[in-house]
């Protein structure tokens, strides 16, 4: 999983604000701010990269990240079963760590089709990658 819980955000950022920071590492796939009812942010954020290894250069760097100023509070959730990890994703093919172990997995509406383990997150990636290369384009189904 390539997701990354940031907190100690300030109120008045924006996503791009957020994305921007992130990207200064690697690519960013998704970035989700929590707000108040008024539209501030309540210091909370979710930014999902593209790589595994710019996920783990950032918690092993969290001091060159800063926004205004502020050093956020940077972590990753850690899950404690494999299905736990699985439920928190939709449709595809995804990459996420269950304690020391990597695991590749597909879904499909919500089913499990298939599902490998990797000791490494480098053999986790690469396996990735290659999974994801056999999807067919959309414009193709």
């Amino acid at each position: 999983m390539n997701k990354l819980h940031v907190n100690g955000l300030p109120a008045n950022i924006t996503d791009q604000t957020l994305r921007d920071v992130f990207e200064q590492v690697g690519p960013v796939v998704s970035v989700k701010l929590f707000r108040r009812a008024d539209g501030q942010c309540i210091g909370l954020g979710i930014v999902k990269m593209q790589s595994i290894h710019d996920v783990d250069q950032i918690l092993e760097s969290q001091d060159r990240l800063a926004i205004g100023g502020i050093r956020p509070h940077i972590w990753q959730v850690q899950y404690s079963t494999v299905s736990s990890l699985i439920r928190t994703e939709s449709n595809g093919i995804h990459i996420g760590r269950c304690k020391d172990r990597w695991y590749v997995f597909k879904l499909n509406y919500g089913h499990l089709e298939w599902c490998s383990s990797f000791t490494t997150s480098e053999d986790a990636e690469r396996f990735h990658k290659f999974k994801c290369a056999d999807i067919p384009d959309a414009s193709d189904q």
